[in-house]
């Protein structure tokens, strides 16, 4: 089961290098794919980073937590907020929960640096930002997919909020 389980992981990794539009993720990989189960227990990765592993069972948590009675079959769920266990703004959390005859038994989830947070620099990272709020657009936990129906308010929202929106909008949907 374990070795199915990193198989899929595996899967999860080349379809986002792939799938990928920006440089960022596409090239120089800076992302990781995980499975956790229901307890979001870490269970299985493939060739993650292990800055990004560190602490994703913990928000992976957190995003449970935060739609503990409204998580449902064909959502997907955002998140970039340090504060609940992120790494910094510009890693991009989605996750993925997954079902089998009803119950949830694991989340699916990838965890990458984006191109542009929307900074008042045009990039992921700026040396001169004093304080989180300086460094781009904080999201909390959010319902990106609801039930297998994309949330458009919430995809012109984070581009409403980038430059390199089609770049962006591309690697959100890879």
């Amino acid at each position: 089961i374990l070795n199915r389980l990193d198989s899929i992981t595996e899967e999860m990794t080349l379809t986002l290098e792939r799938s990928a539009r920006t440089a960022i993720l596409a090239v120089s990989r800076d992302f990781s794919c995980a499975i956790f189960d229901q307890d979001c227990r870490q269970i299985a990765m493939h060739d993650a980073l292990p800055v990004h592993t560190n602490s994703f069972n913990l928000l992976i948590a957190e995003i449970s937590k935060a739609f503990e009675d409204d998580i449902r079959d064909g959502d997907v769920f955002m998140c970039n907020d340090p504060s609940r266990y992120n790494t910094h703004i510009a890693d991009l959390v989605t996750a993925l929960p997954v079902f089998v005859d009803g119950e949830l038994l694991f989340w699916a989830a990838t965890r990458g640096h984006q191109l542009d947070v929307g900074a008042f620099v045009p990039a992921s990272m700026s040396a001169a930002a004093t304080n989180v709020w300086e460094e781009g657009l904080c999201i909390p936990p959010l319902k990106l997919v609801d039930a297998g129906r994309m949330r458009n308010d919430v995809i012109e929202l984070y581009l409403a909020n980038v430059r390199y929106k089609e770049l962006l909008h591309a690697d959100l949907l890879a």
